[in-house]
């Protein structure tokens, strides 16, 4: 519709400078020759139109939708304000439930960690238990032995 508009047929021409290089623009952005990260969505003809568009004269004014007139308004800025704090929360609350999991993950893996570190515990109790009463015997036996020597001594001092 634009070169409809502002271009001649008979003549070959377009009506200005400025309409031909506007067109020009569309063209590349309809048809992009190398796709890069903006280009990778493609626009719309009407996004086209708007963005090339709004370089040339400035944003349409609130309520108006360019080349429409005073008929269909755009659509609310809150509506899509609103879905994309949708989104935001939605990805925050997919991010703390992962980072919940994860965390749940760590205490599972403390708790067990905790529990044979509490067994090793309970294990090296016993062996010392074991040890104390072994040296309790070990120190019987010596106070056995520390007697029937000094028996002896004694006997073998009375004998002289």
């Amino acid at each position: 519709m634009f070169k409809l508009t502002r271009f001649r047929e008979n003549k070959k021409t377009w009506v200005g400078d400025v309409a031909e290089n506007a067109y020009g623009e569309m063209t590349k952005l309809k048809n992009p020759e190398q796709p890069n990260e903006e280009s990778e969505k493609a626009m719309s003809d009407d996004e086209i139109y708007d963005k090339v568009l709004s370089t040339i004269v400035g944003p349409p004014p609130l309520g108006y939708i360019r080349g429409l007139g005073a008929g269909p308004k755009p659509k609310n800025s809150k509506v899509s304000n609103n879905h994309s704090q949708l989104q935001e929360a939605t990805r925050r609350a997919d991010e703390a439930e992962r980072r919940s999991t994860q965390l749940e993950e760590e205490l599972e893996a403390m708790k067990a960690s905790a529990a044979q570190q509490n067994e090793e515990l309970e294990a090296v109790k016993a062996s010392a238990a074991q040890q104390n009463e072994q040296l309790e015997a070990v120190k019987a036996k010596q106070n056995e032995t520390d007697a029937l020597l000094k028996k002896l001594l004694e006997q073998f001092s009375s004998r002289k």
